[in-house]
């Protein structure tokens, strides 16, 4: 029997909810710039050529289908040499407070696991209590390193002002819990 995820008023197996691969072309990043319109104020929202940039830099990318509609993504940049920067997770505002988040977020991290790459982030308060979630870090192979409390670091340029924390993870010995099938 499977999990049921809510989706647009209807109810969806969780096995038609996948994560994978994010393709690394401009018709990709229009995509994920259009749904950024969707989920962030004005002032957080990037072109598409700048998260072509962000989608180039490495294959790690990830994203959340539901019912083959991409709902959610999540965006590395390559950092430095055995590092990895989760540079934005985001679901789309309707599909939020579902477990997707986290379907999507641990399916990132066992994308990096594979490689053993570290990954560092800073997250807001939102993403907060997924990535410090010993348990939901552990599922996807990761142990917390690192939890720096950032004031006012988000967008103050344009006069948003929302602290961060920099997170960083090391990648654990053993194997990720989630699905050996996720992308």
């Amino acid at each position: 029997m499977h999990a049921s995820v809510k989706l647009k008023g209807t109810a969806l197996p969780a096995a038609a909810v996948e994560v994978r691969p994010l393709a690394r072309d401009m018709s990709t990043a229009r995509l994920l710039a259009q749904m950024q319109r969707r989920i962030y104020p004005k002032a957080m929202q990037e072109d598409a050529r700048a998260i072509l940039s962000v989608l180039a830099s490495t294959d790690l990318s990830r994203g959340l289908f539901a019912d083959g509609e991409l709902v959610g993504y999540a965006l590395f940049q390559r950092d430095g040499e055995g590092t990895i920067y989760l540079y934005d997770i985001a679901i789309l505002p309707h599909l939020q407070r579902r477990g997707l988040g986290t379907k999507l977020a641990q399916a990132a991290l066992a994308a990096a696991w594979r490689r053993r790459l570290k990954v560092r982030m800073h997250v807001r308060a939102t993403s907060y209590p997924l990535f410090v979630n010993r348990d939901k870090l552990r599922a996807a192979a990761y142990r917390l390193v690192r939890n720096k409390f950032v004031r006012d670091f988000y967008f103050k340029e344009f006069g948003i002002h929302e602290d961060a924390h920099e997170l960083v993870m090391k990648p654990l010995v053993r194997r990720p819990l989630i699905a050996a099938r996720v992308g």
